[in-house]
């Protein structure tokens, strides 16, 4: 992820048997006094090492839903569209590298040291530069993705137009959502390797939210 002890660093792993997208990492147990991460030893040889990443989540989601419906009264109309993923989870390649205390120096982001303060009580050291289940999440998400309001005028007597709406309509209108990310959507797949979901990228950006007014002529 191109920040201290994360280069090269293996995210997701397929293995004969076993569902794609099983994300890969060292199991987080907790943050000591001095700021060091400490890991599981998952597989009980008394050392924490590269031998001890295990499954800590999967990218893939396990559902997908979507409900679309238009309602009307009288000249009003109102349409709406939600969507719903489930049972995915996300690594979060931006807390990743961002929440390396090196990092919080070279971009100026004490908003995130204030964070790990309030979460940990002290800033983490050198060692927070490993990836581990601390940047894994829970990504399931429900959102409105689109909504329109419109009022069609009564303009039967009128030669130029058979009708007239106008109306508003919105994109993105929100999400709920535990993922601290940018964007809680599977990723299916990293650059076009569909056996890589699951890692949000740094180069992710915000979706766009849009609101727009207009109007129908109808001749």
């Amino acid at each position: 992820m191109g920040s201290p002890g994360q280069t090269g660093v293996p995210l997701v792993r397929a293995e004969e048997g076993q569902p794609i997208g099983q994300l890969w990492a060292k199991t987080f147990v907790e943050i000591d006094n001095d700021g060091n991460l400490i890991h599981e030893d998952t597989n009980g040889d008394g050392a924490v090492d590269e031998l001890d990443r295990t499954v800590v989540g999967n990218g893939l989601p396990k559902a997908e839903l979507g409900w679309g419906n238009t309602f009307r009264f009288k000249n009003l109309d109102l349409n709406l569209f939600f969507r719903g993923v489930f049972g995915h989870d996300l690594i979060n390649t931006f807390r990743g590298f961002y929440e390396v205390p090196q990092m919080i120096g070279s971009y100026n982001l004490p908003a995130s040291a204030d964070k790990m303060r309030s979460e940990n009580g002290t800033l983490m050291n050198s060692s927070s530069g490993i990836l581990s289940s601390k940047h894994v999440e829970d990504a399931d998400f429900f959102a409105l993705d689109n909504a329109s309001l419109g009022y069609t005028f009564d303009v039967s007597g009128s030669s130029t137009f058979s009708n007239i709406r106008v109306f508003i309509a919105g994109n993105n209108l929100f999400y709920i959502t535990r993922y601290s990310g940018v964007d809680p959507s599977p990723r299916y797949d990293d650059d076009g390797n569909v056996l890589i979901p699951g890692i949000d990228r740094r180069n992710t950006w915000f979706r766009t939210r849009s609101v727009s007014v207009g109007i129908n002529l109808g001749f």
